[in-house]
């Protein structure tokens, strides 16, 4: 606390006490106005408008406190001079307790939005594990830029073995995907993307010595991300099913499935600056250890069941499971009739065109950068800014399909969609058209055309979700399945139409977008004759068996 110089010419000092008697506030004597008015101090600002006012000398000073009498206690500078002790820790104390009131309205206010810390920290975690497994599409374009005597040891790769080592990738999801989601089904997100993070972090640190090692072990090492990775959209289910409320499931979706921007935030940028500077090594093990931090973040901050979060209000909880009281928590998930649904497959085949063109640019964009005579830094930025603005379309159009009630819901879902799968079609059509000589002319459309699929999230994600209700982490996540056949069928297209050429490349990519364009076109055909928003047959089947069980376990104890 400050104290006053004694002083000959003293100016008086008027305190103002509050109608609580918590704290008291100076001022001097020769201002007009009255202690009914508050003051604009930092100490007043935190009590109620001042009832009373005195006047003393410098020297000795009136002070309320908790409704306590006037207490008058000396103020003087030196070291043998008394102060006023008890005063003191008295506003001190009266301090405390009103930044502690502040906190607890701050902290309340956090826990009646607790899923929303879920959303962000799981889209982390979730774009941190693929920033790890896609940072080598970029990085292959410049790996025999580090082939020099410094390391003759180096293996140089074609592009077939490039193309190879993608696909590895995507084997490596198809061995993982049924039992990454079973492992889902019986112990939950939290045990097992954390696992499995850790593990995706080792892999991606030692691949750099793979890569220098021999096709064949970083052939395995990329077998091994893939199955690391295959629980990514799985998982996006999984949180959406449990933590979401039925309102807000196209901004959840937005959310999550929204993580292959990640890459767009943290690794393009990263990317770029370090295989410019140090070589595309140095990028490896700084994901990593990107990886390893944002895991153990999640592991600490994620739960698996809302109800058993302590952090979780009631009113939050009432909100989450709002419209889900019939669902059960636990039960079998009905793998035939699921596979027989044809609203089922129209969502996968719709994911399977959204991934299958993305690819075009996720994959191959540094290559047809290259192509256009793009720089690294360039490529990087590009890149990331493409995929920045897709995340602000997905969230917005999220947003928007969760509040716009003018248009019904099954209209929502087939405009979304369309504006997701056919307009893309479209600005490939024209990409094959545009000269190679002007090359942000390109850019522009790449980048129009990569936020445009940001509506999906209001087309057949949302789709899948509404129709799959508390299986949608096996129906969403069955998208994975379809990213790997893209992966696996995508290297092979583009060996065969663009990497072989040896004339006329501009024609040769015209006809690669032509045949991802006609994909696009059939898969929105399809959906919008068969999206719907109501829950399917297997969905109402499921939930009337349990009601009957749980009936006849309620009537049981009554009639005995």
């Amino acid at each position: 606390m400050r104290r006053w110089k004694k002083s000959d010419e003293r100016t008086p000092l008027m305190m103002d006490s509050d109608q609580d008697g918590e704290a008291a506030v100076m001022r001097s004597p020769f201002s007009t106005r009255k202690s009914s008015s508050p003051v604009t101090s930092p100490l007043s600002a935190m009590t109620s408008s001042a009832s009373s006012s005195s006047t003393v000398p410098l020297d000795r000073v009136t002070i309320a406190m908790n409704g306590d009498a006037h207490e008058t206690v000396p103020l003087y500078t030196g070291d043998d001079a008394p102060v006023a002790t008890e005063a003191v820790s008295r506003c001190e104390t009266s301090l405390s307790r009103k930044f502690s009131t502040a906190w607890r309205r701050v902290r309340n206010m956090y826990r009646r939005k607790v899923r929303i810390l879920i959303f962000i920290i799981t889209w982390l975690q979730l774009g941190s594990v693929m920033n790890c497994v896609d940072v080598f599409s970029f990085t292959m374009v410049y790996m025999e830029k580090n082939a020099t005597e410094a390391k003759p040891e180096m293996y140089i790769y074609s592009m077939e073995e490039k193309s190879s080592l993608i696909s590895a990738m995507a084997i490596g999801s198809l061995i993982g995907m049924y039992p990454q989601n079973k492992l889902l089904q019986l112990y939950g997100a939290r045990p097992v993307l954390s696992i499995a993070g850790v593990l995706c972090a080792i892999t991606t640190a030692f691949l750099p010595w793979a890569l220098d090692k021999s096709y064949y072990a970083a052939f395995v090492f990329r077998v091994i991300q893939g199955v690391l990775y295959s629980a990514d959209f799985g998982v996006v289910g999984y949180v959406c099913a449990k933590w979401s409320p039925l309102n807000e499931v196209g901004l959840s979706l937005a959310a999550l499935s929204g993580f292959t921007a990640c890459r767009a935030v943290i690794q393009l940028p990263l990317a770029g600056w370090i295989v410019s500077s140090d070589g595309w090594r140095g990028i490896y093990y700084v994901l990593s250890l990107i990886l390893l931090a944002v895991t153990l973040l999640w592991y600490i901050l994620y739960r698996d069941q809302p109800e058993n979060y302590k952090l979780v209000t009631s009113e939050e909880l009432a909100v989450i499971q709002q419209g889900k009281r019939n669902e059960p928590r636990k039960t079998s998930v009905p793998f035939r009739k699921i596979f027989a649904d044809r609203y089922v497959w129209a969502v996968w085949f719709a994911g399977f065109a959204d991934i299958f063109a993305s690819f075009v640019f996720l994959v191959f964009g540094a290559q047809y950068y290259h192509y256009l005579g793009l720089d690294v830094q360039a490529n990087a930025w590009l890149n990331s800014v493409k995929g920045v603005l897709f995340l602000v379309v997905r969230f917005l159009v999220g947003l928007g399909s969760d509040k716009i009630s003018f248009l019904k819901e099954n209209t929502k879902l087939r405009l979304c969609n369309t504006i997701a799968l056919q307009l893309p079609a479209v600005f490939l059509i024209i990409l094959g058209f545009l000269p190679r000589h002007i090359p942000y002319l390109h850019v522009l459309s790449i980048t129009i055309f990569q936020a445009l699929f940001g509506f999906n999230c209001g087309g057949f994600y949302k789709g899948g979700a509404l129709i799959s209700r508390q299986f949608s982490y096996m129906v969403i996540g069955q998208v994975q399945l379809f990213k790997s056949l893209a992966v696996l069928i995508e290297p092979l297209i583009f060996s065969l139409m663009v990497a072989s050429a040896k004339d006329d490349e501009s024609t040769h990519w015209a006809a690669y977008f032509a045949v991802h364009a006609v994909v696009l076109t059939i898969a929105n055909t399809i959906y919008l004759f068969l999206a719907r928003s109501e829950p399917c047959d297997f969905v109402r089947v499921v939930n009337e068996e349990n009601l009957a069980v749980q009936a006849e376990m309620n009537a049981s104890p009554a009639a005995s």
